[in-house]
């Protein structure tokens, strides 16, 4: 995808194609910022377009709902399986675009958490929160939990009538934890 094809996707939105030298030629990084600051005959061709951040920030919107908007275009591979449907795709296929949503989806903040070692805040239903390493995860949040430090406050009345709230925690060396009562997953 050339930076004009992904101009002519949103025409009334200015592009940015930020060159990295450390990505694969074939990956397009895009921001999408919403000001006047560019033409858009600049992006019909593949140049580098730089503007310091300071210029941007002090430009005009263009229009009040347009804020400031990151979208990341993946390689032509990826975009072609991204728009077909799962029944079309083959099993290896399927297989690729589920190691790609793991790694650039929602989910890559737990990816990133099973291979970095990292902690993870989790907030639950029960109005809970959990500070644990993750070992393993499904796509339906489902976790394998270890070294978790459980936290949540209580309400205790006190013998004078007041009411006075008490944290409390508790460790639990290993856990599963069901995807559907959690809330957010914070990297910490």
């Amino acid at each position: 995808m050339s930076p004009r094809q992904a101009f002519e996707i949103s025409p009334n939105l200015n592009l940015i194609h930020l060159g990295f030298p450390h990505t694969p030629s074939s990956l397009f990084i895009f921001i999408i910022i919403g000001y006047q600051s560019l033409h858009p005959q600049c992006l019909s061709t593949h140049q580098r377009i730089s503007l310091p951040f300071h210029q941007i920030k002090h430009q005009k919107p263009i229009a009040q709902e347009n804020k400031n908007h990151f979208i990341v275009m993946a390689d032509p591979k990826m975009q072609e399986l991204l728009t077909k449907s799962r029944a079309d795709l083959t099993e290896y296929e399927i297989a690729q675009l589920e190691e790609y949503e793991f790694a650039h989806g929602p989910l890559s903040i737990l990816h990133t958490a099973v291979r970095s070692h990292v902690q993870v805040l989790i907030s639950v239903r029960n109005n809970r929160k959990l500070l644990a390493r993750v070992k393993a995860f499904d796509r339906h949040c489902n976790m394998i939990l270890e070294n978790v430090k459980e936290m949540w406050t209580e309400n205790r009345k006190m013998e004078n009538g007041r009411v006075r709230s008490v944290n409390r925690d508790r460790f639990i060396s290993k856990m599963f934890l069901r995807g559907d009562s959690v809330i957010i997953v914070l990297l910490s």
